[in-house]
């Protein structure tokens, strides 16, 4: 993530690391363009509505950290205003808000695979998984049986 390219001691001259942020924003730019515009948005903006921000971008595959960060938070300050806002960890919000959206997508003819990317999970198996311990029933089931209330 994010706090990895300031951690890194590799990455301690101001050129390489300027080079590895750079890199960094052309794979964003590329692979998930509305994270970019977030960080263009947020990169002079002051500390933003965590809730707000959230709800917008729950689906971009940021790590935690990352989160904290772009919304000008430490991220122990991220995760304590999380919690009190949300009376839930960041992790298990992200979970459940991201299998919620899931659950409206599998309406659509859109396949199991691009809902998983769509919704910010790198492994469509991890996906099927964390939704099955959700609902009881994997997405393909579920939409096959188009159970009522889903």
């Amino acid at each position: 993530g994010l706090q990895h390219l300031r951690q890194n001691t590799e990455l301690r001259s101001p050129e390489l690391l300027s080079a590895k942020i750079r890199e960094w924003l052309a794979v964003l730019a590329t692979e998930v363009p509305d994270c970019l515009a977030a960080l263009r948005h947020n990169s002079h903006a002051p500390v933003t509505s965590l809730r707000q921000f959230m709800e917008e971008h729950f689906a971009q595959p940021l790590t935690v950290s990352d989160y904290a960060y772009l919304t000008g938070r430490s991220e122990s300050t991220f995760r304590r205003e999380f919690r009190q806002r949300f009376g839930t960890t960041p992790h298990k919000w992200l979970v459940r808000r991201r299998l919620d959206r899931a659950r409206e997508l599998l309406r659509s003819d859109s396949d199991v695979r691009e809902i998983a990317v769509e919704i910010g999970f790198s492994s469509t198996s991890h996906f099927i998984s964390e939704f099955k311990k959700q609902f009881g029933t994997t997405p393909g089931d579920l939409r096959r049986s188009r159970q009522p209330g889903f």
